[in-house]
């Protein structure tokens, strides 16, 4: 059973191949990098039972190897590049992206299933990934953004999962709330969310990246600019906050990070396009406090300058 996806960039792919310090150039899309992420987003949908969920799709020690992304060939820069994920035998080979800023030819992904019950759980990982998540290096900063384009072939993996047709623009922030809304209810048919008790789900901390309910996803407001390259306006816009500005609250610095010891921010970013813009969206996983205070230097970037006010079950950023 072989399903395929066609995806484009939105933002630049920036990874690193076997010169040590340097992006690839032409960037590479490599095959550990692919894989990485689809395990991360199935870890962070997947719920306390994430690691048996994981080892049935990707395999581990000790069932062995699951679904691996291979590379079918290295084609020329410009044309078309065609990647596959397939089972068992895993090619640890790199496939060659044509240019390093956004668009550029569609991304073929072909994922070959052994067994037809594992498409749902496949769909919903690889519609988080490209929704949520993005690929390379600066993750957290919208670097990396990737676009599901629709083939209209019967054999599209994600045909029909949460919407008939992608849109290539977004016109309004309101507009990606609802795809995200339609799409995440999705996503959580399949791994259903823990309640406790009957109540709805909503935002808490946690030791590691979980995604469990929609009060963890934010948009953003429109940012007007281009993203092609680094240094420009709108890439040091999305860059970060200083460490020294961050905030003063107790627990609130490492939501966005901290260098010592070596945390990584557990707010996921990435971008969509929008007319003149992008629009950003905040996937954030707490692990320190659910809520940044209104006085703090934090709150005053997240949301007076990028937007995040409120997550898409309606609770607020700040209290």
């Amino acid at each position: 059973m072989i399903r395929t996806l066609l995806v484009e960039r939105v933002t630049p792919v920036m990874i690193g191949g076997e010169n040590a310090g340097r992006f690839d150039a032409p960037p590479t899309l490599r095959v550990p990098a692919i894989r990485a992420m689809l395990r991360f987003w199935t870890r962070a949908i997947a719920g306390p039972d994430f690691r048996a969920t994981e080892a049935s799709l990707w395999g581990s020690t000790k069932t062995g190897q699951g679904i691996s992304v291979l590379c079918a060939q290295k084609l020329p820069p410009l044309p078309r590049l065609q990647m596959i994920i397939i089972l068992p035998n895993p090619l640890h080979r790199a496939v060659s992206l044509d240019a390093v800023d956004e668009g550029g030819p569609p991304v073929a992904v072909r994922f070959r299933l052994p067994d037809p019950t594992l498409q749902r759980q496949l769909q919903a990982v690889v519609w988080t990934w490209l929704n949520l998540g993005t690929i390379g290096r600066r993750a957290r900063r919208g670097y990396g953004s990737l676009q599901w384009v629709s083939s209209g072939r019967p054999d599209d993996l994600l045909e029909g999962f949460s919407e008939p047709q992608p849109q290539p623009v977004w016109e309004t922030p309101a507009d990606l709330e609802n795809h995200l809304r339609a799409g995440f209810a999705q996503v959580q048919a399949v791994f259903p969310p823990m309640t406790g008790g009957g109540a709805p789900a909503v935002r808490r901390t946690c030791t590691w990246f979980q995604v469990s309910t929609i009060d963890q996803i934010f948009v953003g407001r429109l940012l007007r600019g281009a993203y092609h390259l680094p240094g420009s306006p709108l890439e040091q816009e999305l860059h970060g906050m200083s460490i020294a500005s961050r905030s003063t609250v107790p627990g609130e610095p490492r939501e966005m990070g901290q260098p010592k010891p070596r945390l990584a921010s557990p707010m996921m970013w990435r971008l969509f396009r929008a007319p003149g813009g992008f629009i950003p969206v905040m996937t954030w996983s707490p692990i320190g406090v659910p809520q940044i205070s209104r006085t703090s230097g934090m709150y005053q970037y997240l949301n007076g300058k990028l937007g995040f006010d409120h997550s898409l079950a309606g609770w607020p950023l700040g209290r």
